[in-house]
Order: C-alpha cells, then sequence, then structure tokens
C-alpha cells in the first residue's frame, strides 16, 4: 500500500486536516519534495502556502542516510550518535554544515526572488514533507517553526517511519500521518512515481498557489514579513533579533533592548 504520486499523497493528506480549516493556517511544505505534497493540503484547506528551507547533511559516502539538517532560520540538527557511530569528528561535522547551508541559502534565494517569506507569528501553522524516514529535516523544520513563534503547530505527512515519528512527534502540537510503515525504508519505496522537484518546478506551484488564493490586503499588518536573523558583531559573537518588515513599508524602525533585557 503506498501512494501513486505526490499529488496523490497531497489529496489524501488534505482530507485528513480537514478539522484544522478553521483556524485558518498556513501550510509550509519542506523544500523541495514536501512542496507539491503541501500544496494539495493548501489546496483542500483554502489556505495559504509558504515553502520552509531545510536541506540534509548527509552521511559521508552515503548522502541520502541524514546525519543531521540545516534550516533556513540556521536551526542545526545533528545526531549526535549516529555521528559518534560513524566516528565523525566535530570538524568535519562543521564543514558538512557549512556547505550544506552555502546550498540552502542559494536556494532560498531564488524562491523569495518570485514568492515573499509569509509571516508565522502566532499562526496555526502545518508543516508538510512527503515522507519522514529518519526525522533529521522534520526536526529542524519545526524547531524553526517554533522560534518564530508560530501560535500553533501541525505535523503533516503521507508516511512516517515508528522511530521519526517518536523524535519529531515532542516537537508539535499536534500529528497527523495516513502511513507507519515498520518496514519503512526509503521514502520513494512508498510512491509508484515520485520524480525529484526542480527549484523552478517548486517555485512555479508556489507562485501559482498564490494566484490563485486570495492574500490578506496590504492594509492588513498580519502581512508582516518576519524573519529570525542572526547579525555578526565581533569575532564569533551573533545578536540575535527578529526582524518583522510589513508590506509596503517606506522606513525602517531599530529598537535595542538594554543589558539583560529580553529581546522580544
Amino acid at each position: 500500500m503506498g501512494f501513486i504520486d505526490r499529488q496523490d499523497a497531497g489529496v489524501q493528506l488534505g482530507m485528513a486536516c480537514q478539522r484544522f480549516s478553521g483556524e485558518h493556517p498556513l501550510v509550509l511544505g519542506l523544500v523541495r519534495g514536501g512542496v507539491p505534497v503541501a500544496l494539495e493540503v493548501a489546496t483542500a484547506l483554502h489556505a495559504p502556502l509558504d515553502a520552509l528551507g531545510v536541506r540534509k547533511i548527509g552521511m559521508p559516502g552515503n548522502p541520502e542516510l541524514a546525519l543531521g539538517a540545516v534550516s533556513e532560520g540556521d536551526v542545526v540538527t545533528i545526531d549526535r550518535n549516529m555521528q559518534a557511530y560513524a566516528g565523525i569528528n566535530d570538524a568535519a561535522v562543521q564543514t558538512m554544515t557549512a556547505e550544506a547551508r552555502q546550498v540552502l541559502q542559494a536556494r532560498m534565494q531564488r524562491v523569495r526572488r518570485s514568492v515573499a517569506l509569509l509571516p508565522i507569528r502566532g499562526r496555526t501553522v502545518i508543516v508538510v514533507d512527503d515522507g519522514i524516514a529518519t526525522g533529521a529535516t522534520m526536526r529542524a523544520a519545526l524547531e524553526t517553526v517554533r522560534a518564530r513563534h508560530a501560535g500553533r503547530i501541525i505535523l503533516a505527512t503521507p508516511l512516517a517511519a515508528p522511530r521519526a515519528l517518536e523524535v519529531c512527534g515532542p516537537l508539535a502540537d499536534e500529528t497527523v500521518w495516513l502511513l507507519e510503515p515498520t518496514g519503512f525504508g526509503a521514502v520513494g519505496a512508498w510512491y509508484k512515481d515520485i520524480p525529484p522537484t526542480s527549484d523552478e518546478a517548486m517555485v512555479e506551484l508556489l507562485v501559482r498557489q498564490r494566484t490563485a488564493v486570495p492574500q490578506p490586503s496590504r492594509e492588513n499588518p498580519s502581512t508582516a514579513i518576519s524573519q529570525t536573523v542572526a547579525i555578526p558583531i565581533e569575532g564569533p559573537l551573533k545578536l540575535n533579533a527578529e526582524l518583522v518588515v510589513p508590506e509596503g513599508a517606506k522606513g525602517l524602525e531599530v529598537f535595542a533592548h538594554g543589558a539583560g533585557s529580553d529581546r522580544m
């Protein structure tokens, strides 16, 4: 038992997520394969759709096996047990993380040239991928959404390995899945047809959905683009901040807290 393709999986997952339609959710698809599934979920719920940038950090010699992941919010997750088992030192992990971050940043720059980042703060957010094998990328995604102050987080996926649900489930407020195979193997094994999703195809899906679903008006402050940023200031030090820019803004106000106060 499985799915014909990502569209089929997304349609079925959208039906399973109908109970969230009254919360006016935002649907986030993990790049790249999660976006076609998320598109069908967003369509079923008449909800806005965005992409969430996450990049797997693959094991040396076996890049399909995740050692960890990095997100566009610069959340990094590493499976330390797997690192120790494989005998990978911290310097090598840092190098692989930097390489994954560079690829992800280039990808998301291409995406954001066509589709603006939608605000997350205070909203019910449904985070969607086409399948969860180890949970590395989904874990990074959920931690990123939490750091952006989502009101409620729903993890939604057509299929997941039992161990992955144990890892990722506690990071979400609610979890929706259709299949939980014990002999999981690879995500692709549960699809009849699962071709790679190119950056161009992903952006086309996002643009098409933005056009089809009415977006909030410019007068509505909820259209503000909100993103957690880290500003390098000296040596290894970074200043963490929340960048919030309303659409159509003509100015910028920077507020710095005093020493010892909460940045939020």
